[in-house]
């Protein structure tokens, strides 16, 4: 067998690529399969924390003789010690994610008598500093957990500052040290992905009797890159979130970090649980909404209240079933009226405004413009004079009901930018990226174009031409909102050539009745 067979040698050692990752930019794994541009890609760690958070396990018997093959092919490689028994394991690895099954594989290999630690380590060992793919790397971590010594703590720590593996090293760490919330807490502060999301998971379960931890899960411990959704509730529970905000005078990071808590609690699609599964939340609360009345300083402590002044409206039914839990009508009243004394305050409007023309804060002030009723659309408009690909300003501009506004937008995209690009035939890209942003300007304006009285002849003809599937179902939207404009020799040379070469047989349809009806209305004129 040659080395070229060995498929631990298509890339680079994951194990040697994290560890001299620096950690300034994202580190993307070697092993990411590459696709067409354009199509969605998971966050590191992003497809296990899906499977262990939203996805039911393998069926029982599937899962069974997964199991069995996986520690047959150990137990072979084992006994042999030949590179074709690890190929043989290996390739088993590289299908799925491990994290439906892997705690019953584990289970089963430390029930069975056949090998024991001392047999399988040097394998996990070599797995965990060879593997070119993150699955055979992330078995290694489970068998280490289960085989490894303290000295292998070192290998898990590095691997654990990358969000893909973070689980299974903290997991690992977990067998190998008599206390792990030391260790645990450390990796917490080094990810801010699907990492995080299952180290807080964990330190929340561990975190009664340790102040520090607690004081830290509230400032910290929630925020995160994927959602702080998933964390809200266990912070709030595990961190003491109203004992902690009944203080006099807490320090920024507490509230700041409080308020990142509340905010999530307050979405109504929190998969870690909402406001109503916290019981002290009217406690909560009422403190934040005192601190913050005398320290709102900022836009996104501003935002904080205004989400909460929203929310404190909300549906009379949904306050019913909230009056048993302490929410009196008094209590309401006051927080609403707390809140509104602070989002009146006369110099948010210069605050915003200003805040607008900083890239870092411009998004969150544009959505403070919206809820407190101050008009930045002709600086919004300035701005893409200055930037006419960019694409974000293209959707906010279509805010409100001023046909004009519209109008005038559309026609500066279409002798602004060039169109052509796009038109280079059907295709069945999803166009995410840097380099689709002209695609995702099309897709604002097309939206924009449903309304009555806005559309652009050249715009919608390349959009028709367009490889994104989704620039084509919105100008489907767009010519089925003006009827009228299906005459227009353009736009009826890109249908007829479009309905040639399409790819989605959805969109083929359209096109056809669009034709159809177009031939339909220029016989009734004859007839006429």
């Amino acid at each position: 067998m040659t080395t070229l067979l060995f498929p631990w040698n298509a890339g680079p050692a994951l194990f040697e690529v994290i560890r001299g990752w620096q950690g300034s930019s994202p580190c993307e794994l070697p092993d990411e399969a590459t696709g067409e541009a354009g199509q969605i890609r998971f966050a590191a760690g992003a497809w296990d924390g899906i499977l262990g958070h939203h996805v039911s396990g393998l069926d029982e018997q599937e899962e069974a003789r997964l199991i069995d093959r996986l520690i047959a092919a150990l137990n072979r490689l084992i006994a042999r010690d030949d590179d074709a028994s690890r190929v043989h394991l290996y390739e088993q690895l590289q299908g799925e994610s491990l994290i439906r099954h892997i705690d019953l594989f584990l289970r089963e290999l430390t029930e069975q008598d056949k090998v024991g630690p001392a047999e399988v380590r040097p394998h996990a060992l070599w797995l965990i500093r060879h593997a070119a793919h993150r699955n055979p790397l992330k078995f290694g971590l489970a068998l280490l957990g289960v085989s490894g010594a303290p000295d292998d703590i070192e290998d898990l720590r590095t691997l654990a500052g990358h969000d893909e593996f973070t689980l299974y090293a903290a997991v690992a760490a977990a067998n190998l040290v008599e206390d792990p919330v030391e260790e645990w807490w450390s990796m917490a502060q080094r990810v801010n992905g699907w990492g995080k999301v299952h180290l807080v998971e964990r330190l929340c379960q561990r975190a009664e009797d340790n102040d520090p931890l607690r004081a830290w899960l509230i400032r910290s411990g929630c925020a995160n890159e994927v959602m702080p959704e998933y964390l809200a509730l266990d912070c709030a529970m595990a961190g003491g979130l109203a004992q902690q905000l009944a203080v006099p005078d807490p320090d920024d990071d507490l509230l700041d970090g409080a308020a990142v808590i509340v905010v999530a609690l307050l979405s109504p699609y929190t998969p870690g649980g909402t406001i109503d599964s916290y019981p002290e939340a009217v406690e909560a609360i009422q403190s934040l909404m005192d601190h913050l009345e005398q320290r709102c300083d900022s836009l996104p402590r501003l935002s904080v209240v205004q989400q909460l002044g929203v929310w404190l409206v909300g549906s009379e039914d949904d306050w019913e079933d909230r009056a048993e839990a302490g929410w009196t009508e008094a209590i309401r009243e006051e927080l609403s009226d707390q809140a509104q004394r602070v989002l009146d305050r006369p110099h948010w409007r210069e605050r915003i405004r200003e805040a607008f023309a900083i890239d870092a804060q411009r998004n969150l002030a544009w959505d403070l413009s919206l809820a407190l009723g101050i008009d930045l659309w002709d600086d919004a408009f300035a701005q893409l004079r200055r930037s006419p690909q960019n694409a974000w300003l293209y959707s906010i501009l279509g805010v409100g009901d001023d046909p004009d506004r519209l109008r005038r937008v559309v026609a500066f995209a279409e002798r602004s930018l060039s169109w052509e690009p796009i038109a280079t035939g059907p295709g069945d890209l999803l166009g995410i990226g840097p380099e689709f942003e002209l695609h995702a300007c099309l897709d604002a304006l097309l939206q924009h174009m449903q309304r009555p009285g806005v559309f652009s002849i050249p715009i919608v003809a390349a959009a028709l031409r367009s490889p994104v599937v989704r620039n084509r179902h919105l100008v489907a939207a767009a010519l089925e909102a003006h009827l009228g404009q299906l005459h227009q020799p353009a736009i009826r040379a890109a249908l007829a050539l479009t309905l040639d070469d399409e790819v989605n047989e959805e969109l083929r349809q359209k096109w056809q009745t669009l034709i159809d009806q177009t031939i339909t209305e220029e016989d009734d004129l004859l007839d006429e």
